[in-house]
């Protein structure tokens, strides 16, 4: 939907074949999925319907995101909303779904959810600093292409709430340089301004409530999940 061309050091789809094929390809893979649900014999039903209740949040998410491309009033709230609308939904599934199979009682279930949430969130927020702090080649993707798409991501959101003048003369100086450059530009930018600073300081806020969900989780099923969330606070891609 993006139109990169690389996803995790790969050829995404509609650039290896065509736009048409990943479209395919993208309905096969959630009818599988439906397939899958229905051999499941605990649950099934209460699954299916959190299934395809998180497929629709993802897609209100993504359409969302669509719609603010350019939109530079996007709040940060509404940017927070937005995220989690997506990845905190679909992360937040994962982990709920073995809940749900193991007949854990509806609050872990709800705490795992908001787990995910939270997670999401953070990890969202550190892709936006790590499309423009990390590299390429360790990304498995472009570097900038959403800033250079006019996509609203937490460190131009952020930019414009703290530093709303000097974004927008930078944004302007920034126009026909090449892209290498622009990186580099935008890195000093959100460094000198704290803005890096900041988008950080919100992710690990969101992972440390992420832990916090947790204290309502059996001790014995944590151990995986804390691990998973220190791993994601120390990602570098």
């Amino acid at each position: 939907m993006d139109n990169d061309q690389m996803r995790h050091g790969q050829l995404t789809v509609q650039k290896k074949w065509d736009t048409s094929t990943s479209i395919l390809a993208g309905d096969a893979i959630f009818v599988e999925a439906q397939r899958l649900i229905g051999k499941i014999n605990t649950n099934s039903q209460i699954i299916f319907k959190r299934f395809n209740d998180v497929a629709l949040d993802v897609c209100v998410g993504q359409a969302y995101d669509k719609e603010n491309e350019g939109n530079e009033e996007i709040t940060l709230d509404e940017y927070l909303h937005m995220i989690q609308n997506k990845t905190g939904a679909l992360i937040g599934l994962c982990v709920e779904i073995p809940a749900l199979l193991s007949s854990q009682d509806s609050k872990v279930c709800e705490q795992l959810r908001e787990f995910g949430y939270n997670i999401g969130k953070a990890f969202q927020i550190q892709d936006d600093i790590l499309e423009i702090f990390s590299d390429a080649k360790s990304m498995g993707k472009s570097l900038g292409s959403d800033i250079l798409s006019k996509k609203q991501t937490v460190l131009t959101i952020i930019a414009r709430k703290i530093v709303p003048k000097e974004w927008s003369k930078f944004c302007y100086s920034i126009e026909d340089h090449p892209i290498k450059k622009i990186i580099n530009m935008l890195r000093s930018f959100f460094d000198q301004h704290n803005i890096y600073s900041e988008a950080k300081s919100l992710s690990d806020k969101y992972l440390q409530d992420g832990l916090d969900n947790l204290l309502f989780v059996p001790e014995s099923n944590r151990e995986e999940l804390k691990l998973f969330t220190n791993y994601l606070k120390n990602r570098e891609y």
